[in-house]
């Protein structure tokens, strides 16, 4: 499916491969000024050097630069759709993605929902270059995880195995935590929810209205925020859930 999707070209290991390293070159000085030539100069150097199988960009305003620089060294260039609410928030950045649609290969984002947040700009822009590629799983990574984490997590946070629903992720209106918490106020006093406690990790603008939610429904006792924990307390927390 991703071959399909990416129209047959390279692998989506060795693509990522590529992209880690044309993160590398970015983050290490060859552009860290989107609006000095010498910077466009260097970066186009090494595109046209290293022939990378794709380069990813993400809707930010160096993202029209990325897809023209990669166009213009025989390279692919993949937009990756991922958080629409950020777009959303800024008119310009909209204004700007919808013109580095027009010098990218692909359009990938991460759900329907994400791909149908797009304006009409945007879609004419990226018209027959849209398609959707869900979040993969790593059932290797998670079989090998280190389980030995896991009570000391359950411990910190005062959990039993089996008894929580787990969320991960940020605090941000799209995310509609609220109606989550709601959801579980309504089915806690039920029999098969007994004992049963909500843990939220992540953090975003929406922590004090979270927080103010929980207080008013009173779940002090059932509801508990870790912050943000690093990846590998999540996929502990979310084993365990």
């Amino acid at each position: 499916r991703i071959k399909k999707a990416m129209g047959y070209w390279g692998t989506i290991a060795n693509s990522i491969s590529e992209a880690a390293r044309i993160n590398y070159v970015i983050e290490n000085g060859l552009l860290d000024n989107p609006v000095d030539i010498k910077s466009m100069v260097n970066l186009f150097k090494y595109l046209r050097k290293s022939k990378p199988s794709a380069v990813f960009c993400h809707h930010s305003f160096i993202s029209p630069l990325s897809a023209i620089l990669s166009r213009l060294s025989g390279v692919k260039n993949i937009f990756m759709l991922e958080m629409s609410d950020i777009k959303r928030k800024n008119f310009l950045l909209r204004i700007v993605t919808s013109f580095a649609y027009l010098f990218t290969t692909r359009v990938v984002s991460i759900s329907k929902a994400t791909q149908s947040s797009m304006g009409f700009v945007e879609k004419v822009a990226s018209y027959r270059k849209r398609t959707v590629i869900y979040n993969g799983v790593d059932f290797e990574f998670i079989n090998n995880r280190d389980k030995s984490i896991d009570s000391k997590l359950l411990n910190q946070y005062g959990l039993l195995k089996g008894k929580y629903i787990y969320y991960a992720g940020r605090f941000v209106k799209v995310k509609n935590i609220p109606l989550l918490i709601n959801a579980f106020n309504n089915l806690k006093n039920s029999p098969e929810f007994e004992n049963i406690k909500l843990v939220l990790s992540g953090s975003g603008p929406e922590t004090p209205h979270i927080h103010k939610i929980i207080e008013n429904y009173n779940l002090g006792d059932e509801v508990v925020i870790t912050g943000n924990v690093p990846h590998e307390h999540v996929l502990s927390l979310m084993s365990c859930s």
